[in-house]
């Protein structure tokens, strides 16, 4: 999941860079990585120049990360990762139901998680810069 986290936040990544990403996530037996996967598949919409694949690459991502959260509601990474997609997304998607509760969320419960320190650094900034 190291190797996972610090590639969903690597700036400036390549359409080569996240392919390789995609790939080396879909080898991983591991169910935390679905949400980081399924926003990986919606950032090929940045990579692609026609409107209806960049719309087809969001939506795809996006149900992947919706269906993930709805059966792990308690993920705090999952929600993590859903509040910065919808804080980037613009509003004519209408991807931003959300934000306010995933970042009451993760302040409530954040202090539970075993996660990297630095992880939890910026869930607690992207959680406040959402709420004020």
């Amino acid at each position: 999941m190291s190797e996972v986290r610090s590639n969903f936040h690597r700036e400036n990544t390549s359409s080569e860079l996240l392919e390789e990403h995609i790939s080396f996530m879909q080898t991983l037996d591991c169910k935390s990585a679905e949400p980081y996967l399924a926003c990986a598949i919606m950032q090929r919409a940045e990579h692609s120049n026609w409107p209806l694949s960049q719309l087809k690459y969001f939506n795809q991502g996006k149900e992947r990360l919706e269906k993930y959260i709805s059966a792990h509601k308690d993920d705090i990474e999952a929600r993590y990762v859903r509040l910065l997609v919808q804080q980037g997304s613009p509003s004519f998607l209408g991807y931003r139901g959300d934000i306010s509760d995933d970042a009451n969320y993760i302040l409530d419960n954040l202090y539970r998680c075993v996660l990297p320190e630095w992880l939890k650094v910026n869930m607690k900034n992207a959680a406040n810069e959402n709420l004020n």
